[in-house]
C-alpha cells in the first residue's frame, strides 16, 4: 500500500518546484556573465583599474611613478592629480575602485596564463556585482507580496529579466567601477526602505549602514553620491511638508530622517581639498562644453539606453495604469501602501540619477548603468501593485482587468524580447565562440616570442597600461603623452601603433629613427579590444563587438613593429 502523504509532506513538494525553477535562473543568469570571462583581453579602462591595483600592492596607494611606468590617465601632463608629497594620483576620488582592483591583480600574480590572469582580475568585480543585484531585491522584496510564493514568482522573473539585460551583463564582464556602484546602492536602498516603509531597521543601524555605503560611494563613483543625496533630500522633504505640523518639527524631521546623508556629506568635504576633481570637471567642460544643447543631448543618450535596453517602456505603462486606479479605485491596504511608498522612492532616484549624471561634459552608458535594475525592481513591484489592486475590485471589472493585464503583460515581454533579439543572438554567440580584439593578437605574440618582455621597451599610442600588465614592460608614449619629451629619445623595441591619431606622430618619429621589421596580423587594428558599450550614441561610434573582426585590407591590419636585430627568444 502507499502511504498517504502528510501535510508536511506536501507543503515541501510545493517548495521543490519554485526553488528548482530559481536556482534555473540564476544558473542562467552566472553563465550568461560568467561565460568567457577570461575573454577578451583587457581594454583600457580595465587596465587603469588594474594597474592602479598593481601599484597598491606595492606602495599601499595608487603610486604614479615607478621605476618603468607613468600611470596618469589625463591631458594635464600631470599638472593636476598629483599629490607632490606621496606622488599618489588624486584625479577624483576613485580609489575604492583601484582598491578591489588589487584583490583581482594579486589572484592574477599567482598564474603565468594571461587569459587566467584576465579572469581572476575581474571576477571580484563581477561578484560583486552579483551581490548587489542580490542585496537590491532582498532590499524591497517585502513590496513583492507578504508569501513565500510571491517573492519567489518575483525573484525569478527578476533572475529572468537580468537575463535578458544584455549591457548589465556585458557591463558585470568588467574590471571596472560599475558593479561596486551596484552593490554600494543596494545597501543603500536596503536600509533606506527597511527603516523608512517597513520599520524593520533601527535608526541607528539605518545611519550606520547609508554612512558607510555613502562614504564609499563617494570615493567610487562621486556623481552616484550626488545622486542619492539629492534624491532623498528631496524625497524625505516632500514628505516632511505633507505632515500637519509646525514648519520647525518640520525640518528637525527632515535632519533627523535624512542625517547619513548630512553627516557623510560633511565628512567627504575634506576630501574636495585632496582631490582634483572640481578643477579637472572645469577642464573638462571648458573642452566638451556645457551649453543646455549638450545636456539635452545627453540626457536624450541616457533616456535613448533606458527605453532600447532596459524596461522603461514596462515600467511607464505601469505607472501609468497605477495612476488610474488610484484616483478610480482608491485603497487603504498598509501592505500595498508601503509598496508605492518604495516604488516611488525609487521614481525619485531614477529621475534624479538621469537629470544629474547627463550632467556630465560627456555621457558613457557606465555612468547610469545602476539605472538599469532600479527599473527592473521598480517593474517587478509595480506588477505585483497593480495586480493585487485588481484582485480587489471583484466581479466583472476584476476579470477583464485581469485579463488586460496579462495580456499587455505578453505584448510587452514579447515586445521587449524582440527588440533585444540581436543583443541576445550577439551575447549567446560569443558564449560559443572566443572573442579576440587587437591586444589578443600582439600581447600573446611577444609573450610567446621573447623571453624576457619585462625588459623590453614598448611604444605605443593607446591603452598604454594594457601592455604594462601583461608585459611587464617599459611603456613609452601612450595615450597622452605624459612624458613626450623624455619617450622621444627612447628608443623603443616593438612599437604598437593604434588608430588614435594622438601621438601618431611621436611613434612615427621613433619608427623612422632605427630599423624596424613589421609584424602583420590578420585582425583589424581598432582602437579598443572591446567595450560593454551597445548605445549607437556611444563616444568616438565604439560599440561592443561579439565576434572577432578581421582586416578586409591591408591598411586595417594591425601591424607592429620590432627593432632590428631582434632580441629574440
Amino acid at each position: 500500500m502507499h502511504r498517504a502523504r502528510t501535510g508536511d509532506e506536501g507543503a515541501s513538494l510545493n517548495r521543490i518546484g519554485p526553488n528548482i525553477a530559481l536556482a534555473m535562473a540564476a544558473a542562467l543568469f552566472a553563465t550568461m556573465v560568467l561565460t568567457h570571462l577570461s575573454y577578451p583581453l583587457i581594454w583600457e579602462d580595465e587596465s587603469d583599474s588594474v594597474m592602479f591595483g598593481q601599484r597598491i600592492l606595492r606602495f599601499g596607494y595608487p603610486k604614479i611613478h615607478d621605476e618603468k611606468n607613468t600611470l596618469y590617465g589625463l591631458k594635464d601632463k600631470l599638472e593636476i592629480g598629483v599629490a607632490p608629497e606621496t606622488d599618489a594620483y588624486t584625479e577624483a576620488p576613485l580609489w575604492v575602485n583601484y582598491y578591489v582592483g588589487a584583490i583581482g591583480v594579486a589572484l592574477a600574480e599567482q598564474v603565468d596564463d594571461v587569459y587566467e590572469k584576465t579572469f581572476r582580475v575581474r571576477l571580484p568585480y563581477t561578484l560583486i556585482g552579483f551581490a548587489g543585484l542580490i542585496l537590491l531585491f532582498v532590499a524591497v522584496a517585502p513590496a513583492m507580496g507578504a508569501s513565500r510564493g510571491a517573492k519567489q514568482r518575483a525573484a525569478f522573473t527578476y533572475l529572468f529579466m537580468l537575463c535578458v539585460s544584455i549591457s548589465l551583463i556585458l557591463h558585470l564582464r568588467e574590471a571596472r567601477y560599475y558593479p561596486i556602484v551596484l552593490l554600494q546602492y543596494g545597501a543603500l536602498v536596503y536600509a533606506f526602505v527597511r527603516h523608512h516603509f517597513y520599520e524593520e531597521l533601527s535608526f541607528g543601524r539605518y545611519v550606520a549602514i547609508s554612512f558607510v555605503s555613502l562614504f564609499l560611494l563617494f570615493n567610487t563613483f562621486y556623481p552616484a553620491f550626488g545622486v542619492w543625496c539629492v534624491a532623498t533630500s528631496i524625497f524625505l522633504g516632500l514628505r516632511a511638508l505633507q505632515r500637519n505640523e509646525p514648519f520647525a518639527s518640520k525640518v528637525a524631521s527632515l535632519l533627523r530622517t535624512n542625517a547619513p546623508v548630512f553627516i557623510a556629506t560633511a565628512t567627504v568635504l575634506p576630501l574636495l581639498l585632496y582631490f582634483d576633481f572640481a578643477v579637472q570637471a572645469d577642464r573638462w567642460f571648458d573642452q566638451f562644453g556645457s551649453s543646455v544643447a549638450a545636456y539635452g543631448y545627453n540626457l536624450w543618450i541616457v533616456l535613448f539606453n533606458m527605453l532600447r535596453f532596459e524596461f522603461l517602456v514596462p515600467a511607464l505603462v505601469l505607472k501609468a495604469a497605477l495612476v488610474v486606479l488610484k484616483f478610480s479605485h482608491p485603497t487603504s491596504r498598509t501592505d500595498l501602501l508601503a509598496g508605492v511608498s518604495t516604488s516611488n522612492f525609487l521614481a525619485t532616484l531614477l529621475v534624479c540619477y538621469w537629470l544629474v549624471v547627463s550632467r556630465s561634459p560627456f555621457i558613457f552608458e557606465r555612468y547610469f548603468l545602476t539605472m538599469g535594475p532600479l527599473i527592473t525592481i521598480m517593474v517587478l513591484i509595480d506588477g505585483h501593485i497593480l495586480y493585487e489592486r485588481l484582485c480587489g475590485l471583484g466581479g466583472k471589472i476584476e476579470k477583464l482587468g485581469l485579463r488586460s493585464g496579462a495580456a499587455l503583460a505578453l505584448i510587452l515581454a514579447a515586445a521587449v524580447l524582440f527588440v533585444r533579439a540581436p543583443e541576445i543572438e550577439g551575447r549567446v554567440y560569443e558564449m560559443r565562440h572566443q572573442y579576440k580584439g587587437p591586444v589578443d593578437y600582439f600581447v600573446p605574440y611577444i609573450l610567446e616570442k621573447y623571453e624576457h618582455p619585462e625588459d623590453l621597451v614598448v611604444a605605443t599610442n593607446y591603452a598604454e597600461p594594457v601592455s604594462m600588465f601583461y608585459l611587464g614592460s617599459h611603456v613609452t608614449v601612450g595615450f597622452y603623452g605624459t612624458d613626450l619629451d623624455r619617450d622621444l629619445t627612447i628608443q623603443p623595441d616593438i612599437i604598437v601603433p593604434r588608430p588614435w591619431k594622438r601621438n601618431l606622430e611621436a611613434l612615427e618619429i621613433l619608427a623612422a629613427g632605427a630599423t624596424y621589421e613589421i609584424k602583420s596580423f590578420e585582425v583589424k587594428n581598432q582602437m579598443t579590444n572591446n567595450t560593454p558599450a551597445l548605445s549607437p550614441y556611444s563616444s568616438e561610434g565604439l560599440k561592443h563587438r561579439y565576434k572577432t573582426v578581421l582586416a578586409t585590407t591591408a591598411r586595417e591590419r594591425l601591424n607592429i613593429f620590432e627593432l632590428v636585430p631582434r632580441r629574440a627568444r
